[in-house]
């Protein structure tokens, strides 16, 4: 579902591992800069920070 709604925002496919690595790069973002200060990431942020995520890995890929 997650992968799906990613893929539709950037409007390209992502492999496997370059998926897996923005879904680690957003885990990381959103424990570091949400939870740390006791802010809720709903599913529609969740989504936009991995596709963030996703379009970075791209440019140093």
């Amino acid at each position: 579902m997650i992968r799906q709604d990613v893929e539709k925002k950037l409007g390209l496919r992502l492999s496997d591992s370059l998926f897996k690595h923005s879904l680690d790069m957003a885990t990381k973002d959103i424990k570091f800069n949400r939870i740390a200060f006791k802010k809720r990431t709903t599913l529609k942020q969740a989504i936009e920070i991995t596709a963030i995520c996703a379009l970075t890995a791209l440019r140093y890929e």
